[in-house]
């Protein structure tokens, strides 16, 4: 839904309304943003849908940087996904299951059959909310 390019939207982001929410936001996540990326700089305010835009709640939102913001909406848009499913899409590349798989992948082309049983070992380990040796 791009919902963004709306006169409505763009007189929202630009209202005190909204600046009021980004605060509460900020105060809410402990004063300390980050995007799930780990940068603490350039945060944007990302709706993860646009169904209550003007009355969001805490859930609806979440802090992404400028670069991955831009990756979710550029997905959003050509995929014709969901917002919901870009973010989460985008997210995966850089958590704890997107490493782990980006692992297991390496290992495959570089180290055989048996880094590839140590690797999903510990993917599985993760899974069943164990804690991995490479932890």
């Amino acid at each position: 839904m791009a919902v963004k390019y709306t006169k409505e939207y763009k007189e929202y982001i630009s209202s005190d309304n909204w600046r009021a929410k980004n605060r509460a936001f900020k105060r809410f996540v402990g004063g300390k943003p980050e995007c799930f990326c780990g940068a603490i700089k350039k945060l944007h305010v990302h709706h993860l849908h646009y169904k209550n835009l003007g009355n969001e709640k805490f859930e609806d939102l979440l802090y992404v940087c400028t670069k991955h913001h831009q990756q979710i909406h550029t997905l959003q848009r050509r995929t014709r996904v969901s917002i919901v499913q870009a973010t989460k899409r985008v997210q995966f590349r850089y958590t704890r299951n997107g490493v782990l798989l980006h692992k297991l992948i390496v290992a495959f082309f570089l180290f055989g059959f048996v880094t590839i049983l140590i690797v999903m070992t510990e993917f599985i380990t993760y899974l069943k909310g164990g804690n991995p040796s490479f932890s």
